[in-house]
């Protein structure tokens, strides 16, 4: 069944090896009794078409991984056309089986009505059209029954595809609690680590610790390329709006409980203060950890870590959000999270005892991962639909 791939970047790199070399198609094939075959790829200037045959070889896909993760800048896929319209994508779809498979990050919610208007099946990693500035036009895509967006928050544990569920089960969702950020949840935990570590010398310099944890995390692709994009909790704040949406649809008048404020959706606090200037460059970021991360740490430093942690923490109801760093006892339920993973628990009415889900969050292969088996549940829908 044929793929048409928007997105060439890290992620559908993933995708690309989880999903299309010749092996992987292999095994789909043996297992699920379904074929991937890409179609077309596309990046923001150009795409790669292949109209015949079995998709792209292992080579090429390596050359195109190759090229794509080049962090120098942007660089065109090898060999691709250049293209201006912004529907080209579906003009690429071979049938009306076709994927789209949305592994950007930009405005894509005309493409993503469009492709659902003419019934493709649609697999998303891309936050920004589910958080539109036109809450009906969200809406009406989430409600579209072939999309699976569940990797837009949470990576493989899917918690918009969960939230969902949830409201279509009828259930009335008053409140939410997670930890949606599995680089905060590391950076904080190996934060912890890092100052109570038996064997640190007496003298050493806490914010020093701070920015060697930020580095580590940058040299294993734990974060943005940008870090601060992580510890500014921007990224936790889409995905709360995400899923917040999700949530009113609970309500026979979602507009009268859950219409959230300008004020109310700006509850977000960093990891810490906010500079008054743009971080550009690894001396900007690093210079104001060293200026602004003192407060963090002492306040680390002074906890029993076998009884209270800190965690970069989301909650939110009707009333609004708050998202930032929130010290939480050993008593809680997401105190024994293992580092970098994310937690969601949902509170509905009826008397029901709380939902709640939680593991290894975002990352690339995790999140190729859950759009990889999007797609494969998608494919495996549409081949038992009568003829």
């Amino acid at each position: 069944m044929h793929v048409v791939m928007t997105g060439a970047g890290n992620i559908a790199g993933g995708v690309l090896e989880a999903a299309f070399i010749p092996y992987q198609k292999s095994e789909i094939e043996r297992i699920w009794g379904v074929r991937p075959v890409l179609s077309a790829l596309f990046d923001q200037h150009t795409f790669l078409h292949w109209p015949n045959g079995d998709g792209p070889s292992k080579e090429e896909i390596g050359k195109i991984i190759a090229v794509k993760s080049d962090p120098t800048g942007y660089h065109a896929l090898p060999g691709g056309v250049t293209y201006s319209d912004p529907f080209a994508p579906l003009a690429m779809a071979p049938d009306r089986n076709t994927t789209l498979m949305d592994l950007t990050a930009g405005d894509t919610l005309e493409l993503l009505l469009e492709a659902a208007r003419q019934g493709l099946p649609i697999v998303s990693i891309n936050k920004v059209p589910f958080v539109h500035k036109d809450p009906k036009l969200s809406q009406q895509l989430v409600l579209y029954p072939w999309l699976r967006f569940g990797a837009t928050a949470g990576g493989p544990l899917g918690f918009p595809q969960q939230m969902l569920r949830l409201a279509q089960a009828g259930y009335r969702i008053n409140e939410v609690e997670g930890i949606f950020s599995g680089t905060n949840s590391r950076l904080l935990s190996d934060l912890t680590d890092a100052i109570h570590a038996p064997d640190r010398a007496g003298d050493a310099d806490l914010v020093e610790i701070f920015v060697q944890v930020v580095r580590q995390l940058q040299r294993s692709g734990c974060t943005e390329p940008n870090a601060w994009d992580d510890l500014c909790g921007a990224d936790v704040g889409v995905k709360v709006r995400n899923l917040g949406r999700i949530a009113s649809l609970t309500e026979l008048t979602p507009e009268s409980k859950w219409r959230w404020t300008r004020t109310q959706e700006d509850q977000i606090r960093p990891i810490i203060p906010s500079p008054d200037h743009k971080i550009k460059t690894q001396d900007d970021l690093e210079r104001h950890i060293r200026a602004n991360g003192r407060e963090l740490v002492k306040t680390i430093a002074s906890l029993d870590p076998a009884r209270k942690r800190m965690v970069y923490w989301a909650r939110f109801g009707p009333e609004g959000y708050g998202v930032g760093p929130n010290i939480i006892n050993h008593t809680h339920p997401f105190f024994n999270l293992q580092p970098g993973e994310n937690a969601m628990r949902v509170q509905t009415d009826g008397g029901c005892l709380p939902f709640q889900w939680s593991g290894t969050g975002a990352g690339r292969p995790e999140t190729a991962g859950e759009a990889r088996a999007g797609m494969i549940e998608l494919m495996r829908l549409r081949t038992t639909l009568p003829r």
